[in-house]
């Protein structure tokens, strides 16, 4: 046993001698280049784009001297390279024969002195599998935060909200990463727009990211001295709710340590709420139901911490985080009631404590050749309800609720030729017990859900760099355990497939074939039966089912001088489709609310986008329409057709900017209901002085839109309006940042 101790002891130092004199050898072949001035001095910070040959128009490579001027290069001579800098005439030349393995670039001054541009070149191209986007001056001296920086861009196809802090492609939400680590919200609300290099938005697929729709990543230039202070406040204006936001990062060497408070409150009466209209058909007669929502107090108030560590260091990362979140929140909800030929007013009274604990693990080692990533989450969150509803019928409910959950993960890629295989394993295991008790009534509930997901894949280049398709095959174990009946293994094997093909210098064509399984939660999958009124009982169901969905779609994009076109067509198809459905019991006399599965789900869904810069770099338009029609195929079955028109104005000058968003009315189907939105109108306006930042937003201003949902079965219909006065709709808010750097200047590290 020693002895083969002995020899894989010397095994494992001669594979790291051999890493050793290998990185060494790498080191030698490579070129220093030094960026100057035609008096010989140093220009720091200058871009440099590589390509492979002079007839590309899309760099291969994009770079970035340090603050020395300074840049490497491997030795794969001839080399073209396009070197810019602000200031400075763009400097295009060949590396033939390299000896002294160093080159000199000068760079002559501008005669212009152009301002505005930070490269003089196109800032968006169309790379591999992804679209690169070089954020302007313009647009990083207008943004404050990741959140308005992307939404100051107008992409197609990429929705963000800049107030509720969401990004979504296509109604999918997209993940978002810096420097290809997975990040929460508050780091991009957090995040300096002066130091993103680059913006890499891969729409369908990342081989980093398998697991996820669409990926967002921001490749900053990375400090190592210093430190910066944020302050973030955002009001709104016609009534008592806001957030506030305080966050400090001090950098060391390659280390970054965080710390970050935020809280979030509200106290209001709106006017008026929420309405329904509710028809019930008895045996003896037909009961009504119509309930208006009068002027009601919210109140709530939630605090939240976080500590964070960062470490990085060559090629590798490391991060540790925790979080701590409280909320306390009481809702009391006056409802006029017109019910079983009685007028009266109810009252609707409920207090909610949470809490939430998080950790999160991470460490990422990435080479030219391999990635290497290791993740983990650790959660646990405690939420308290009490609730009092006085009407004809009295309920008085306490639930305790107690969830945990665990999801670790591994990643692991590798560059053989020109292949990129990967192997993706994901794991989480998630316990929810609540407690019930309904007027002295108890009912507990416990669920285990265990899946872990399996994922191999290759990313592989054919045709001259010409095609990329990347095959997938997932393994999803799913266990479900209710603690009641019988616990049940299923095992899913999930085939898919990426593909994109580049078409000329700035047009790609990409696609994906693929399919997915979704859990049920515990708010369906539970045996409680909940009093909602003198005839209505909303009852859990233990016997849901896992659904399936089988998703195709095809992306068309082309990039241009004044602008880009992106054209989408999806077809969707979901099985042992979720739906709530209402019956009636006659022997209890009254109707039973279920969450059920059964039939069929399909969507097909059409849409064109075009981008028009009408100013270069300061107004541009994006309008886009959208053709849509779906099907449930449940008892009875539902169908939806509609065409929705958009359109996007952002104009960005030198201290401020503004953005208009105007959406057409849409409907769509879930879960047995048919969902009706108005028209939707958004308006933003930011000024910036010096590190002082200023934002006023609106949403549908001066507008009582409302929500409409319809649901219709056997003797059961309801109608009812979503409406939110000074929320959703007639919304008013302004927000002030300040930001401050101190320290030294940035050392910046070369991303490729």
């Amino acid at each position: 046993m020693k002895f083969k101790m002995k020899q894989t002891a010397l095994l494992i130092v001669l594979l790291l001698s051999i890493g050793w004199i290998k990185a060494d050898a790498m080191n030698e072949n490579r070129i220093h280049c030094v960026v100057l001035n035609t008096q010989g001095n140093p220009i720091p910070f200058a871009n440099v784009m590589v390509f492979k040959s002079l007839k590309d128009t899309i760099p291969n490579k994009i770079l970035s001297a340090d603050n020395q001027g300074k840049f490497n290069l491997d030795m794969d001579v001839p080399i073209w390279l396009k070197v810019s800098c602000m200031g400075y005439e763009t400097e295009s030349l060949i590396i033939r024969n390299v000896d002294s393995k160093s080159v000199q670039i000068k760079l002559r001054p501008s005669e212009n002195m152009l301002n505005e541009v930070t490269v003089d070149a196109d800032n968006v191209f169309l790379k591999d599998d992804k679209m690169v986007i070089l954020p302007t001056s313009l647009q990083k001296r207008n943004a404050h935060d990741g959140y308005s920086m992307l939404s100051l861009m107008s992409i197609p196809g990429l929705y963000v909200d800049v107030v509720d802090k969401a990004v979504s492609t296509r109604g999918n939400v997209t993940l978002i990463c810096i420097n290809g680590r997975e990040v929460k919200s508050d780091e991009i609300a957090t995040l300096n727009p002066q130091d993103i290099k680059r913006i890499d938005y891969y729409k369908d697929f990342s081989p980093a990211h398998p697991t996820a729709s669409s990926v967002i990543d921001f490749i900053m230039k990375d400090r190592s001295h210093g430190g910066q202070l944020y302050l973030n406040g955002n009001q709104h204006l016609n009534l008592q709710k806001g957030t506030d936001l305080l966050d400090w990062k001090h950098y060391r060497k390659g280390q970054e340590l965080n710390v970050q408070f935020s809280d979030n409150y509200f106290h209001f009466k709106p006017k008026e709420g929420n309405n329904s209209l509710v028809g019930m058909q008895l045996n003896d007669r037909t009961v009504l139901k119509d309930d208006k929502i009068l002027a009601s107090p919210k109140h709530n108030n939630a605090l939240t911490g976080k500590l964070s560590y960062l470490k990085q260091w060559k090629k590798n990362m490391f991060q540790i985080a925790g979080y701590l979140s409280k909320n306390h929140e009481w809702y009391q909800k006056n409802i006029q009631e017109f019910f079983d030929g009685v007028d009266r007013t109810s009252t609707d009274v409920k207090h909610k404590d949470y809490s939430s604990y998080a950790l999160q693990l991470y460490y990422q080692r990435k080479t030219k050749q391999s990635i290497f990533k290791v993740k983990l989450n650790v959660s646990y969150s405690e939420t308290d309800l009490t609730r009092k509803y006085n009407s004809l019928t009295n309920i008085n409910a306490v639930t305790n609720e107690k969830f945990y959950h665990v999801s670790p993960s591994v990643l692991y890629g590798l560059l053989i030729g020109k292949q990129l295989a990967f192997v993706d394993v994901n794991y989480s295991y998630d316990q929810t017990k609540s407690i019930y008790n309904e007027n002295g009534k108890l009912s507990t509930n416990k669920l285990n859900y265990d899946q872990a997901i399996i994922t191999i894949g290759d990313n592989i280049q054919l045709v001259s760099h010409k095609l990329k398709i990347t095959p997938q095959l997932s393994e999803r174990i799913m266990t479900i355990d209710d603690g009641k009946n019988p616990s049940y293994t299923k095992f899913y094997l999930v085939p898919s497939m990426f593909w994109q093909a580049n078409l000329a210098s700035r047009k790609t064509l990409s696609g994906n074939i693929g399919g997915g399984v979704y859990d049920p939660q515990i708010k369906y999958y539970n045996d409680s039966e909940q009093t909602l009124d003198k005839y209505q009982v909303l009852k859990g169901n233990t016997d849901i089912k896992t659904s399936s969905t089988f998703l195709s779609n095809i992306t068309y994009n082309s990039l241009h001088k004044w602008g880009m076109i992106e054209l989408f067509a999806q077809y969707e198809n979901t099985s042992k489709l979720l739906f709530e459905n209402v019956y009636y019991d006659q022997e209890r006399d009254l109707f039973v609310h279920r969450y059920e599965n059964g039939g069929l789900y399909e969507r097909l869904l059409m849409n064109g986008a075009i981008q028009y810069n009408l100013i270069p770099k300061r107004l541009s338009w994006l309008g886009t329409v959208e053709y849509t029609y779906s099907i449930e195929r449940i008892f009875p079955s539902l169908t939806n057709s509609q065409v929705m028109f958009g359109t996007i104005f952002t104009y960005i000058c030198k201290n401020a900017n503004a953005k208009v968003e105007l959406y057409s009315p849409t409907s769509v189907l879930s879960m047995g209901t048919r969902i009706k939105n108005p028209m939707s109108l958004k308006i933003a306006l930011g000024y910036n002085y010096r590190n002082w930042h200023f934002t006023i937003n609106a949403k549908n201003p001066f507008m009582n839109n409302k929500t409409t949902i319809e649901y219709n079965r056997d003797r059961y219909y309801k109608n009812s309006h979503q409406y939110s006065p000074r929320i959703s709709t007639n919304m008013f808010t302004l927000g002030c940042s300040y930001r401050i750097s101190y320290g030294k200047k940035h050392n910046f590290q070369d991303v490729e």
